[in-house]
């Protein structure tokens, strides 16, 4: 996440898949001060543990500074800018632990979070699905899948047999 660069952009279409891997932008952000002061933020977020409440009050400043015009409530754009970049700096951080110890957790299974106020049917499907760790399918599925995704993955040494096991589209899903 720190080393991540700073790329202003107008829309939330202009960076796409695996160029959020090495750039951090905010939708509608467009000029690089800008951003690297949300990326600052983001950062000092992930690294102190700041809390969403505290992490609005520095998005207030650096709005007030920048005299930055942005969609959407302070509630909803706040939220969006500090869930996605707190979720993905977790989840690299969970895939590099995950490829540390594969030799010995050789299958992942996709979790959905059950209680969501608007859950993603898709995500829902994927619950329970049961893959080896370097199956491409987690190259485009692991989690999180989109804002506000709250889904996860579990590490499972046991090889998965038919007997716990049944046949979905993406692989091997755990019997309820």
């Amino acid at each position: 996440m720190r080393d991540k660069l700073d790329v202003p952009t107008s829309s939330w279409t202009d960076l796409w898949q695996q160029q959020h891997s090495v750039a951090f932008s905010v939708a509608g952000a467009t000029s690089r001060d800008l951003v690297r002061d949300f990326h600052d933020a983001a950062n000092k977020a992930i690294a102190e543990g700041t809390t969403l409440d505290e992490f609005r009050r520095d998005f207030d400043d650096i709005v007030e500074k920048h005299g930055w015009s942005y969609n959407g409530s302070r509630g909803w754009r706040s939220a969006v800018i500090f869930d996605t970049n707190v979720n993905m700096a977790y989840a690299a951080g969970r895939w590099e632990r995950i490829q540390q110890v594969k030799a010995r957790q050789p299958y992942l299974m996709y979790k959905h979070l059950p209680g969501q106020a608007h859950p993603r049917a898709e995500h829902e499907a994927w619950d329970g699905t049961i893959l080896p760790v370097d199956d491409p399918w987690w190259q485009t599925h692991f989690p999180p899948n989109g804002w506000f995704c709250h889904c996860w993955s579990k590490a499972s040494p046991t090889t998965i047999s038919t007997a716990t096991a049944t046949r979905c589209p993406t692989g091997l899903r755990r019997r309820a």
